[in-house]
């Protein structure tokens, strides 16, 4: 039995209402009974996420809330292994996740899995396998567990080398009654503190009521409690609906999250202004010199994992060293290219953008 500090374990729903899914009954919601606590199960997840044994009534260890606002339940809940002080020591553990009645906790469970952090993996409804993890040292984890009903589902570990933060606020540029055709928009977000290295916010948006959908993600900016992303301009009359998540870096990069039940399942937290989304129509202008951001741009500059190319459609691209070699070349570019460098060694290069017979040349820095 490993005895364990207070764990505030928020198993929490992220779901939009207009969708309809099977779902786990919510006063039993979800628990993970493991080795971590002596594979204690208690039930009722609505008042507690897991109890030890030492637990009494009255000492709550953690809570269920219900949160609105994406397009899938899920559950999620954080822990920490610091070594001092921590919730769960670093190492290995056998652990289930759960859900029943009071009488009947182990009812139903998820199983089959050596889990693998930062990457989303299905979980067997009631395997004969338990789980296994690793965890390791002075690490802080959220778990987010697909509410699929009772069948096969998903759920991901992620990793932080320190604690996440939240989004305390968002903002953009012109407002929203403000932006007119072809200019870009600047989204703010204010952060409750500086995040750790591996949480990035992104900012997902749609022109056409999420049949299809865009990313761009966030430069801090500041003392690194603030942070910047632009939706470059479109046509007079479009209606551009946006939120904002954070999510883990590797999370992002290496899962399929094609759907919104990958994005979702993701997501550490997230600003959708209520459930609503921030929703802007942008105006006819009657400035002839509304065309100007229509130029093409590159950020972020520098950059550590991608740069966006805006108003790039139907450019050639080529990226070169200074002495001219060329690295990569790429045809045909999209109106907004999303063009990753993450393994580009860092440095400076030059970015020979080729549209209409006209060639740009611009200085990148990758860090």
């Amino acid at each position: 039995f490993i005895a364990m500090k207070k764990l505030y374990f928020l198993f929490a729903f992220l779901f939009a209402g207009i969708f309809a899914f099977g779902q786990i009954y919510a006063p039993e919601g979800v628990n993970m009974p493991g080795e971590w606590n002596g594979w204690t199960n208690y039930p009722q997840n609505a008042y507690y996420f897991f109890r030890t044994a030492t637990d009494t009534v009255n000492d709550t260890v953690g809570t269920v809330s219900l949160i609105t606002g994406l397009y899938k339940h899920h559950y999620q809940t954080k822990f920490n292994t610091l070594s001092t002080d921590g919730q769960v020591p670093a190492g290995s553990y056998e652990f289930l996740f759960t859900s029943g009645p009071k009488d009947k906790p182990w009812n139903n469970k998820w199983a089959n899995v050596t889990v693998k952090i930062d990457t989303i993996q299905t979980y067997s409804y009631n395997g004969s396998n338990n789980n296994v993890i690793t965890l390791n040292s002075d690490k802080y984890y959220v778990v987010n567990f697909e509410d699929n009903d009772y069948t096969d589902t998903h759920a991901i570990f992620m990793e932080f080398s320190g604690d996440t933060v939240g989004i305390r606020g968002v903002t953009q540029s012109p407002d929203t009654s403000s932006v007119q055709e072809n200019q870009d928009v600047t989204v703010s977000i204010n952060l409750s503190a500086v995040p750790p290295e591996e949480q990035i916010f992104v900012l997902r948006f749609t022109k056409d009521n999420w049949a299809t959908w865009q990313t761009v993600l966030f430069t801090l900016t500041g003392d690194g409690t603030t942070a910047t992303a632009t939706i470059p301009g479109q046509p007079a009359d479009t209606t551009v609906s946006y939120y904002v998540f954070s999510t883990q870096h590797d999370a992002y990069y290496n899962n399929d999250i094609s759907t919104s039940e990958g994005w979702d399942l993701i997501t550490v937290n997230f600003d959708n202004n209520g459930g609503k989304n921030y929703t802007y129509k942008v105006q006819k202008s009657t400035n002839v010199n509304a065309t100007r951001n229509r130029d093409i741009m590159i950020y972020p500059n520098p950059a550590v994992d991608f740069v966006t190319i805006t108003h790039a459609q139907g450019a050639n691209l080529e990226i070169t060293d200074l002495q001219g070699r060329i690295l990569r070349h790429y045809t045909n570019l999209a109106e907004n290219a999303h063009i990753k460098v993450y393994d580009l060694t860092p440095g400076i290069y030059l970015f020979n953008i080729q549209k209409k017979g006209k060639r740009i040349t611009k200085k990148v820095t990758i860090k």
